[in-house]
């Protein structure tokens, strides 16, 4: 999941972002028999730039920071595929 950002002129959803990087932590351990696997997002971060075409022509892009955090779909597909 990622915040959201609109534009000046963006009425509608909000803008896609450019990148969004991160880094999933996969932990195994044995437990009376069983495997158990935890899957985590780490260092998650995504940015979206805006481009403002500026008065007299001086275009302007403006590159804003998003918040990612995971929603846990990736997390349960994986769960679901090793069963």
């Amino acid at each position: 999941m990622c915040s959201k950002v609109r534009g000046p002129f963006t009425f509608s959803a909000s803008l896609k972002p450019n990148n969004i990087a991160g880094q999933w932590t996969v932990r195994t351990k044995q437990e009376s028999g069983q495997t158990l696997v935890d899957i985590s997002l780490a260092n998650a971060e995504g940015e979206v730039e805006i481009e403002n075409s500026g008065a007299y022509g001086n275009a302007t892009k403006e590159t804003h920071n998003l918040i990612v955090e995971s929603t846990g779909v990736f997390e349960k597909s994986i769960e679901e595929a090793l069963k």
